[in-house]
């Protein structure tokens, strides 16, 4: 249920808030993960793996992640393909539609070929992780991932006017 998900993320403490533009301050987590699985065990070993580098919300259906989706900043969501009521696929097309910015990788533990292409087509995946996973290498994949959201989000920042600066000089561009 959607309460039990949101009660899990309210027993962390918050990151603390920064100044734009500035780099986090050590030990905060800045990044919103949110983790959708209708296995509890999934949810707590992500968690567990995750919670002390990032904000990891957790959600036991589609329908509880979206919630959570609109409620917070979440950079990258990871959702299990096989869940009761909606499919991971169909979870990841509402998330490109409410939230296009955001990443998403897909965890399974089926071999189902058909799923991972519809997937990679329709709910646009990063990437696809199989269960069982190995802590370091989902560590290093969610690392790689929040890497790829951060160019992402530098890149579609306008810039404050037609100018750049080269080597400490200004040089025009406009013109």
């Amino acid at each position: 249920n959607s309460l039990r998900a949101v009660a899990s993320t309210c027993m962390r403490p918050e990151a603390p808030k920064s100044v734009e533009g500035a780099p986090p301050k050590v030990g905060a987590r800045p990044h919103g993960i949110l983790v959708v699985d209708d296995e509890p065990a999934i949810l707590e070993s992500i968690d567990l793996t995750l919670g002390t580098e990032y904000r990891v919300f957790t959600a036991a259906s589609g329908e509880a992640g979206l919630e959570i989706l609109a409620a917070e900043e979440i950079a990258l969501v990871i959702a299990d393909q096989v869940m009761p009521g909606m499919s991971g696929v169909e979870f990841f097309e509402q998330v490109v539609q409410r939230s296009p910015g955001t990443l998403r990788i897909m965890l399974t533990g089926y071999a189902d070929l058909s799923s991972l292409i519809h997937g990679i087509n329709e709910g646009h995946i990063y990437r696809y992780i199989a269960k069982p996973w190995e802590p370091d290498e989902l560590r290093f994949d969610v690392k790689r991932a929040l890497e790829t959201w951060e160019l992402q989000q530098r890149n579609d920042r306008p810039a404050a006017d037609p100018t750049s600066v080269v080597s400490g000089q200004r040089v025009d561009l406009g013109g």
